[in-house]
């Protein structure tokens, strides 16, 4: 994923580009030529962060911008990563809003993009909308932190439901994803099968004529003894009703009696109608259907508002009422009770009920078996400067009317002086809002809200595979032939936000056309992925720094008041008071950050890289200890000796001429090429890549002090050379330097360049194995067998297997004193083989 351009990288900035490179740079090796591997980078560099830094210095977010990009791409070079760079998008780039614009265009041209006036989310610190998703469960901003505020304001909005089950459905595509990333997009999703039940209502001087609520418990019908509806509906609908809360303040549980009532759909009973603060705007119809015996919420609301009222009890653990305790809700699916208000549905389980109560409400013409979505429509209005323009123009005769193509891009005006002051900073520039209406050529005015910069970020991948494009966002034909992604590294905590937004947008672009070629007729991995823009997706875990708290008050302790004692002891300085010890998110005010580039300056750029890959595999959280990284390069020191005789050439290895060493370590070679090779391929596992490496390295330095060794053989200088080839991804600038003082006869060619090694599956075989032999399932021996004594005592073809085999087996392998002892004057009644012929167990009685 790309960065947003604050200014310096940190330690996950270094694992994650540290990781793509690498594995970008292998698949480079282990592709053929033809094969085009694409390893972009790019700058998500609208947003608030910019905005806000160039307002405290008094600069332009633009400026302040590239500024940061400038100094990343130097930190970038010194990670030794090798982009393509050809390829750059920067989403402030007039090139690249110019197609966002567009994309918000056809979005509305599908029917995808529509405005209204919107109870939202309001930041008081940043001073801006924000979407559901970016706040947090207790209700912060997820940027500033701030307690968010609530506030009417005109918003666009991006119809991202009418895509919801397909964003379900297609979940399951997504097999190279984390099963928790997956999980956690259903979630949100959060499909629910109900019934849309209307419940009659008569209001005068108003269209409203029916209350409308949505339930996943139809069996709890005849149970409803209120509904609730949300304050601002009531509001719009009811103009002589008056909600008053004490200093504009929420409705507690508390509600209001509206002084109306509803007509129950099947019982003809009239229920009252309340205000609820607890209903949502956004969520469902706006009315819920009260249920207190059957619901702790409703319970709980319905006794401060209907104190006198009897609850009424629907569904117990059995049909008969007097099993029931009514001091309490029955919130579990149960038997339907045998009571007159239960209609016919009497003794019926629940799941019975539901479906039934949910076919006779729609034969009735009351209401109908729907879906619901926790889904909500996306957000995409922000009231800050630094963003894409929204490309729309408001005049009084023609409406909102969309900037045509051969205008955009609606380009951000350049600002003097920024402001934390409320409202749209484009708002107050009328050079930029004045504007002439495209359809009637009269005065108008532009919109002056920017884009949520998830809309950059949503399409971006897309733009790489044709960066320079001027014309249109992409070429068709050859994005539908390079999408999906392959592989989508990032961190979790975008599962929900960039993936579930980017999903969409690819999707909308796919299900309309725009990313199939009118050439090509047949189906595209795209095609057979629905429009999935990404087939694998990585998620890294953090990287934590080491943290020193009080043991008395908590606090965090800088690193100069820190005496460490050993890795996990350490005492204050001044106070001789024992720290607490812990690694932790790396952060300012925790005084555990460590900075990238004295890292690199310090333990170099290899070391630092294949660190990184080392500590920890991808997907877990990384504990960046500055002293245990000397194991690596304890290790990169070791390889200077392997090679301290240099070799003009490998010479071909024929495997019959082998001795016993040479063959062992032939053997170990091809494993270790066979190990690191699925680590780079399936399960990224970079640790364990690296562990076969090291062990390799042992293998080669035992061989190498082995008598009558010499420099020139084959099998060791073939060993060098693969050790050194797959070294390369992790750790280039390395394995350049010891393939060019290696390989003197290959001086400046490229050990990146190479081929990746190939297994010799012969090379891998075994001359001898160990077989455990078993006696009534004890093992009782172990016998080093030659492979040749193996396939002739117990052929592969196991099925063929005789009692000869076995006997025969018996006699040559296993030990007198085994067979005395423990079989002696018993029979052999059966013989189970198992692990490829390495267990051998004889049943005896």
């Amino acid at each position: 994923m790309f960065p947003y351009p604050s200014g310096y990288l940190h330690m996950g900035h270094v694992r994650v580009y540290t990781i793509s490179d690498t594995l970008a740079r292998y698949q480079r090796m282990a592709n053929s030529s033809s094969t085009k591997v694409i390893h972009p980078m790019g700058w998500d560099a609208f947003g608030l962060p910019a905005e806000n830094a160039a307002i405290e210095r008094g600069i332009n977010p633009k400026d302040w911008t590239l500024s940061n990009i400038k100094v990343m791409k130097n930190q970038l070079s010194l990670m030794d990563t090798k982009f393509d760079w050809e390829k750059e998008v920067i989403t402030c780039s007039k090139d690249y809003y110019k197609f966002t614009q567009k994309l918000i265009l056809l979005l509305h041209e599908h029917g995808l993009l529509y405005q209204k006036e919107a109870l939202v989310n309001w930041d008081p610190v940043d001073k801006t909308v924000l979407a559901n998703e970016q706040v947090d469960s207790e209700g912060r901003s997820w940027r500033s932190g701030a307690i968010v505020e609530q506030k009417y304001l005109k918003q666009w909005f991006v119809k991202i439901t009418d895509y919801a089950e397909d964003l379900l459905k297609d979940l399951e595509l997504l097999t190279g994803w984390p099963e928790k990333v997956r999980t956690m997009q259903s979630n949100w999703i959060g499909k629910s099968e109900g019934c849309e039940i209307n419940f009659k209502l008569s209001l005068p001087n108003t269209d409203l004529n029916k209350l409308t609520v949505f339930t996943t418990r139809a069996d709890t019908l005849y149970g409803v003894q209120y509904l609730a509806v949300i304050t601002d509906k009531v509001r719009n609908e009811v103009d002589r009703v008056k909600l008053e809360t004490k200093n504009n303040e929420e409705l507690s549980m508390e509600g209001v009696n509206l002084g109306i009532d509803v007509i129950h759909p099947l019982t003809k009973e009239s229920i009252p109608v309340y205000a609820a603060p607890y209903v949502l705007e956004d969520y469902g119809t706006g009315s819920v259907m009260g249920v207190p015996a059957h619901d702790q919420r409703d319970w709980n609301f319905f006794h401060l508002n209907e104190v006198s009222k009897e609850l009424k009890f629907v569904i117990g653990p059995s049909a008969d009422p007097d099993h029931l305790d009514k001091t309490q809700p029955f919130l579990d699916d149960g038997i339907m009770l045998s009571l007159g208000k239960n209609g016919s549905f009497g003794a019926k389980t629940s799941i019975q009920a539901r479906k039934s109560i949910s076919d006779l409400v729609a034969s009735e013409g009351a209401g109908k078996v729907v879906n619901q979505y926790r889904l909500r429509d996306w957000l995409i209005s922000r009231q800050r400067y630094w963003g894409a323009p929204i490309p729309f123009i408001h005049c009084d005769s023609c409406g909102v009317v969309p900037v045509p193509d051969e205008q955009l891009p609606v380009e951000l005006p350049d600002l003097d002086v920024l402001s934390n002051e409320g409202g749209s900073p484009l708002a107050k520039s009328s050079e930029f809002v004045s504007c002439q209406c495209p359809k009637c050529k009269g005065p108008a005015k532009r919109d002056t809200d920017t884009m949520d910069t998830f809309v950059d970020s949503s399409w971006y991948f897309l733009r790489h595979l044709d960066a320079k494009n001027s014309k249109e966002m992409f070429d068709r034909k050859l994005v539908s032939k390079q999408m999906p992604v392959d592989l989508y590294i990032g961190g979790i905590e975008h599962a929900i936000l960039h993936l579930l937004y980017s999903r969409f947008i690819t999707k909308f672009l796919w299900k309309n056309g725009y990313l199939k070629s009118s050439e090509n007729q047949e189906l595209t991995d795209l095609d057979k992925m629905r429009g999935e823009p990404f087939k694998k997706l990585l998620t890294q875990g953090m990287v934590q720094g080491k943290t020193y708290k009080s043991s008395t008050n908590g606090r965090f302790v800088k690193l100069d008041d820190v005496k460490v004692i050993d890795q996990y002891q350490a005492v204050h300085k001044e106070t001789n008071d024992p720290l607490i010890v812990t690694y932790e998110k790396m952060s300012k005010s925790k005084y555990n950050g460590v900075d990238p580039e004295k890292t690199i300056k310090l333990n170099g750029v290899d070391s630092t890289r294949l660190y990184m890959l080392y500590k920890a595999p991808p997907s877990d959280n990384l504990d960046w200890d500055d002293h245990s990284i000397i194991g690596i390069k304890r290790w990169l020191n070791k390889l200077e000796k392997l090679i301290e005789t240099p070799s003009k050439e490998v010479k071909s290895i024929n495997l019959q001429e082998l001795n016993q060493e040479s063959k062992n370590l032939y053997r170990v070679i091809n494993f270790t090429i066979k190990e690191v090779t699925q680590s780079f391929e399936t399960n990224y596992q970079f640790n364990t890549a690296i562990a076969f490496l090291i062990k390799l390295t042992h293998s080669l330095t035992d061989y190498s002090q082995l008598k009558g060794f010499t420099p020139n053989d084959p099998v060791y200088n073939y060993g060098v050379k693969v050790l050194i080839q797959m070294l390369s991804p992790m750790a280039p600038r390395k394995a350049q330097s010891l393939w060019d003082q290696y390989f003197i006869s290959k001086s400046g060619d490229k050990v990146e360049e190479c081929r990746w090694p190939q297994i010799d599956l012969e090379g891998l075989k075994e001359d001898k194995v160990n077989v455990v032999i078993q006696i009534n399932g004890k093992k009782r021996q172990v016998a080093d067998l030659s492979i040749d004594l193996l396939d002739e005592l117990l052929p592969q073809t196991l099925d063929k297997l005789t009692t000869s085999n076995y006997e025969e087996f018996l006699e040559k392998v296993v030990n007198s004193e085994i067979k005395e002892k423990f079989i002696g004057q018993k029979k052999v009644f059966k013989v189970i083989i198992g692990n490829n012929r390495k267990l051998v167990n004889y049943l005896v009685k």
